[in-house]
């Protein structure tokens, strides 16, 4: 998947130097989650679609950017324990990623089918989780960070990690499959590890084959 899968998020904040960026782009997209899947029942299949789509743009063109470039910059600056949750974190936030997606494509191809919003309702639930954890964990390495660096040694961070970001957005990519369709099918099996963490069928993700006509 790349940028150009869907509309591109264009983020409130424009890439400056800020220890704590990702934190704040973590809480918006978290805050954005929660109120999608609060409103799960209330939209149209429509809406819901263009919702998701949203969101994943969002993910992909905003955090995953600046997960990449805490990664670089900012991980050997903490110590064993803060780093290993952070990268638990961002493996999990990548890998549901491409679920949501998966399942958004899905929806597209099937809008005159009542989507399967308890499937959804597990993969946002999934998402809120994982960012609320990253959230979490972000905010106690950033202000650590933020208190513990003189202000010489903070400033260089700050411009070096806006750098690394900028650099990981151009490149940001979750699955490179030119020649492979990006339907929910092709996916899962071209990614066995996404079949092993997610136990979801493909009748699952595609639902019941359309009636044939007599």
């Amino acid at each position: 998947m790349s940028a150009s899968t869907g509309p591109v998020f264009q983020g409130k904040r424009p890439f400056r130097p800020d220890l704590k960026r990702p934190l704040a782009v973590t809480q918006d997209i978290l805050a954005s989650a929660r109120r999608i899947a609060s409103q799960l029942n209330a939209v149209s299949a429509d809406q819901l679609t263009r919702r998701l789509r949203s969101l994943t743009a969002h993910l992909v063109s905003d955090l995953i950017p600046l997960l990449d470039a805490e990664a670089r910059v900012a991980h050997d600056l903490v110590d064993a324990e803060r780093r290993c949750d952070l990268e638990s974190d961002h493996r999990q936030v990548r890998l549901l990623t491409e679920r949501l997606e998966m399942i958004t494509d899905n929806l597209e191809r099937q809008l005159s089918r009542a989507p399967d919003r308890a499937l959804v309702q597990r993969a946002l639930r999934e998402v809120v989780t994982a960012l609320a954890a990253l959230e979490s964990h972000q905010r106690v390495a950033f202000v650590h960070l933020d208190k513990s660096l003189p202000p010489e040694n903070k400033a260089r961070l700050a411009k070096a990690f806006e750098e690394a970001a900028i650099a990981a957005r151009t490149r940001t990519m979750l699955i490179d499959r030119p020649d492979v369709p990006p339907t929910a099918s092709t996916v899962l099996r071209k990614r066995p590890d996404l079949d092993t963490a997610y136990p979801i069928s493909l009748a699952d993700l595609e639902g019941p084959p359309a009636p044939s006509r007599p």
